[in-house]
């Protein structure tokens, strides 16, 4: 007797929500000679796509188990699963071998996807001190003083840094996700992106200002029809000083506070508080000297170049 199929019909079993799809069937395979040639019968015979709802299930999966209830025949189980791609075994995300899942761009005329996060990091504040703030127990309560004399946090050893307090900062994290077609991802292309890192962009970007986005990162990985993924990450930094532009570098001097404004184009610049060492004598009739800090300049240096961020590549995102 030649050797068949026969679906178990009361096996169909159907998933499906708003992100993936999945269906599976279970089928009864009669007189095949061992289980390599039923599980290869079983491949040809099922349909390689199955739709379920608004998706299309694809990339089988086959499991096939012998039975032996039946002496007079060579039976065996098997059971194929169909799901998404984001689901899939190995996520490939579809017949090019993409890792990217269901929300993300598939093919390279697809739009970019953005996922955006939000953290802290840790920054050095720099101020200019020749005394330093602490406070005590009066008569009417606690009340804060600076003091200015010899104990000022200037003391430090000279090989030491400028004064500086260390904050914690707000940042915002940009990835973005795309698919590059390899006509375009020549080697080319690749050497100009390497080259791109660590840029800012130059004109308005996905709605951000100008200078104020970090371009960080980049990873690409082939597929197997030859197109590129992409991941691309970025740094958003907020606007710096007042409505216009200026911010401000606080210092102490012995005549109270004391500042400095100061303009940057973009918030990448970096500020650069210089001081001069003057050699002073203590003033508590002991004759010796100590050296004090007393601030010179602020600077500000530009060390990011700009670049046009729309040669990245990313299809939807301006």
């Amino acid at each position: 007797m030649a050797a068949y199929i026969e679906e178990k019909q009361d096996s169909r079993v159907m998933n499906w929500n708003s992100k993936s799809a999945s269906t599976s069937r279970t089928y009864h395979l009669f007189d095949y000679a061992d289980t390599q040639d039923a599980i290869l019968a079983l491949g040809a015979y099922v349909p390689t796509d199955v739709q379920v709802a608004t998706y299309l299930c694809s990339q089988p999966e086959y499991e096939v188990t012998p039975i032996f209830s039946d002496p007079e025949k060579t039976l065996y189980e098997g059971k194929v699963t169909w799901k998404t791609p984001d689901i899939s075994s190995g996520g490939s995300g579809g017949s090019g071998g993409s890792s990217n899942t269901a929300k993300d761009p598939q093919e390279p005329e697809d739009n970019t996807s953005l996922t955006i996060s939000f953290g802290t990091t840790s920054e050095l504040i720099q101020y200019g001190l020749n005394g330093r703030r602490y406070v005590t127990l009066g008569d009417g309560g606690w009340v804060e003083f600076i003091s200015q004399a010899a104990q000022g946090i200037n003391r430090q050893n000279d090989l030491l840094p400028p004064e500086g307090v260390e904050v914690n900062i707000p940042t915002v994290i940009i990835t973005a996700k795309s698919v590059i077609s390899k006509a375009v991802a020549t080697p080319e292309w690749q050497r100009a992106r390497y080259s791109q890192l660590w840029t800012v962009n130059d004109a308005i970007w996905n709605g951000l200002e100008k200078n104020h986005v970090m371009f960080t990162g980049m990873e690409m990985s082939q597929r197997s029809d030859d197109n590129w993924d992409l991941t691309y990450t970025f740094e958003y930094k907020k606007p710096t000083g007042d409505e216009n532009g200026i911010e401000y570098f606080e210092y102490y001097t012995e005549n109270g506070t004391e500042e400095v404004p100061i303009v940057r184009s973009n918030p990448w610049m970096i500020i650069d508080a210089r001081y001069d060492e003057v050699k002073q004598t203590i003033d508590d009739g002991s004759g010796y000297e100590k050296t004090v800090r007393n601030l010179s300049e602020v600077l500000t240096h530009n060390i990011y170049n700009g670049s046009d961020f729309s040669d990245l590549g990313m299809v939807g995102v301006d």
